[in-house]
């Protein structure tokens, strides 16, 4: 059944990460949901069958994804493979988001179960998949199918990817959020230095793509903030090379004028 709208939603946050979304979902009366985004699609013409039998097989098993290819659209040429095996809710935690939202088939009480309570129209979110992914990973087992389903298209602008440093920043920073939400929600306190830290990384990767010095000035500017007890310092190092990388980066960095 086909669900109209007076105006285009998807460029609206609260429109496709809230109403549309959940309206779909309402409206369906399917045991399982499956999502594709109309730039992106399926190539594997029995993906949802090998997804469903699995999961009606397996019912400890709340939601099935796969490997995608991704397709850089402004070079028109693939740029690899998307979508790797995660092993628990702290790993998906730590990895970000290695879930293509087109390969994913799930269960809809999940979803109804996430959106009670979470209640993701009210977080402001500019992400709408990671936060579910997230969710289920915490109260269910993920199955990955080790095969190329689909193609995601990269395009030059959208949430995720962009020209304007401060969208960039924007969606950075609130995938932070989202990552550090979970990690207090479920007791994982210490997980925060470990998440900043990937946070300000992203940051000069920002910088790094932008040169933009906008960027630069803001990522100092929470680096500036990062204050991790001794406790801790010696157990980030050892676990997350990235963060005296970030420290050597940020050290060359304020030569810059």
């Amino acid at each position: 059944m086909p669900i109209f709208e007076s105006e285009n939603q998807y460029s609206n946050p609260e429109g496709w990460l809230g109403e549309v979304m959940k309206l779909a979902m309402e409206a369906s009366g399917a045991l399982y949901i499956a999502m594709c985004e109309c730039d992106d699609y399926w190539t594997d013409p029995l993906k949802l069958q090998k997804q469903g039998d699995f999961l009606e097989a397996n019912p400890e098993y709340g939601a099935s994804y796969s490997k995608i290819n991704s397709y850089l659209q402004y070079k028109r040429k693939f740029i690899g493979l998307f979508g790797e095996k995660f092993e628990s809710f702290e790993s998906l935690l730590l990895k970000g988001n290695v879930i293509p939202t087109l390969s994913v088939v799930f269960r809809k009480k999940l979803w109804v179960k996430y959106n009670e309570d979470i209640k993701p129209n009210k977080r402001k979110w500019l992400m709408g998949d990671y936060p579910i992914w997230l969710y289920f990973a915490y109260y269910t087992n993920w199955h990955f199918l080790n095969e190329v389903t689909g193609c995601y298209r990269i395009l030059q602008e959208s949430a995720a990817h962009s020209t304007d440093s401060k969208k960039l920043i924007d969606f950075t920073r609130s995938y932070y959020e989202i990552r550090l939400f979970y990690a207090e929600k479920y007791g994982l306190e210490n997980y925060r230095y470990i998440l900043y830290s990937q946070y300000l990384w992203n940051l000069l990767c920002v910088y790094a793509e932008t040169h933009d010095r906008y960027a630069l000035k803001y990522l100092r500017n929470e680096y500036n903030q990062l204050v991790i007890p001794v406790s801790l310092r010696k157990y980030l190092i050892k676990s997350v090379i990235k963060l005296p990388i970030l420290h050597y980066c940020l050290f060359f960095y304020k030569k810059i004028k």
